[in-house]
């Protein structure tokens, strides 16, 4: 699920951060992460650095790892004049709806790592 809160003042990524610390305190740096960004405070990052025109498809924030966030906070420092969006799917409901033989590959690929 997500919850999507607009039109609050954060002034920047300080502030951001803050505010974040009221939801969880459970806060990992981005090491192992196959996307370049930067880091800005403590345990935030830019986005991926990649050309505007370039998409990033959906993907599981890191869960390739065994230690994966549990929670992702998103914020806009710089608005673009057009496009960024930034679209967000539930995993959830994306396995509910995959086929029960695709599943059951997974399933068996799994087992043998």
């Amino acid at each position: 699920g997500a919850i999507l809160l607009r039109g609050f003042d954060i002034l920047d990524t300080k502030s951001f951060e803050a505010i974040t610390k009221l939801f969880t305190s459970n806060f990992y740096s981005y090491q192992g992460g196959d996307s370049p960004r930067t880091k800005l405070t403590n345990f935030t990052y830019t986005s991926t650095h990649y050309p505007a025109e370039q998409i990033i498809l959906q993907h599981n924030e890191k869960s390739f790892s065994s230690l994966y966030p549990k929670i992702i906070f998103f914020y806009c420092a710089c608005y673009p004049k057009v496009g960024g969006e930034t679209p967000l799917s539930d995993g959830r409901s994306i396995l509910k709806r995959l086929p029960k033989s695709i599943i059951g590959n997974f399933q068996k690929k799994k087992s043998k790592d």
